[in-house]
């Protein structure tokens, strides 16, 4: 299934949902889907949208988590079909089998303080990390699969609202960050490369060791810049196509833009009422 698809099936199911923050997809094309004011995961055929299953988590975690789920938001598959979910204001990511048990907290020292602040996107990347959009702290957090704290990644111009982060083959980050309506861009070292909002591409100049490869000439170059400004993006996810899809919750659509910043095209303007949050696996 592509990304665009995904978007709209995903979207067809909100009245079903309280909240629908995020999607994930398994090896099947199954449809995962948060739900934060349930602290429900729901478990679509994507072939016809047919429910699978539910775990609810507050039944589920009963007797194994001494925290209380509350508002559930990013989730990733990996590859053995585990559950990573956002528990955002426990401040922690739980590491869940495909039945909702738990394997583990992530995000939490070994004193038990936490190492994230209201948290909210996930993405997993090759080598076995974790990076979170750690929104409290105004950062994103490497971990590795363990949850052991790797480095944090931050903007000389400081981030407001990091609610989303994807990473793309290479190793380039991307964050969604609804505070500024914005798309900062991250390299291999966590040097910012690129930030873009739709009304314009702003190479960081300083920067020039990934730029010849990064910034090279798009087919999409030129086209409709200024035209489609961001207003509150709030999840973000790299298509097969090699394209970024943003779920712009203010603009009530979903932005499709090359990794370069250029703007392509737009998904359900004027279907949409408010957009879930999707996050791709």
């Amino acid at each position: 299934m592509k990304v665009d698809e995904i978007f709209l099936v995903a979207t067809s199911y909100a009245g079903r949902f309280q909240t629908p923050c995020h999607v994930a997809l398994d090896k099947l094309g199954n449809i995962f889907s948060s739900d934060a004011s349930s602290e429900t995961i729901r478990v679509y055929r994507g072939q016809d949208g047919t429910l699978i299953s539910k775990i609810r988590l507050k039944d589920s975690l009963k007797d194994q988590s001494p925290s209380t789920v509350k508002c559930i938001q990013g989730l990733v598959l990996d590859d053995e079909e585990n559950i990573y979910v956002v528990d955002g204001f426990n401040h922690r990511i739980l590491l869940l089998r495909s039945d909702g048990s738990l394997v583990r907290e992530l995000g939490v020292s070994e004193d038990g303080r936490p190492m994230l602040s209201f948290p909210k996107g996930i993405d997993l990347a090759d080598g076995g990390f974790i990076y979170v959009a750690d929104a409290g702290n105004k950062r994103v957090v490497v971990m590795d699969r363990g949850g052991r704290f790797v480095r944090d990644i931050q903007s000389p111009q400081e981030m407001c609202n990091p609610c989303a982060v994807c990473v793309d083959e290479i190793g380039f980050v991307y964050v969604a960050d609804a505070g500024l309506s914005s798309v900062f861009v991250f390299d291999v070292d966590g040097e910012l490369i690129n930030e873009f909002d739709g009304s314009s591409v702003l190479a960081i100049s300083e920067c020039r060791r990934h730029s010849e490869m990064f910034f090279e000439a798009s087919e999409y170059e030129g086209a409709h810049v200024g035209e489609n400004k961001l207003v509150c993006p709030l999840s973000i996810t790299l298509g097969n196509d090699g394209l970024l899809y943003i779920c712009d919750e203010g603009a009530h659509d979903i932005k499709v833009f090359t990794k370069q910043g250029h703007f392509v095209k737009k998904i359900g303007r004027h279907e949409f009422e408010s957009c879930a949050r999707l996050v791709d696996s």
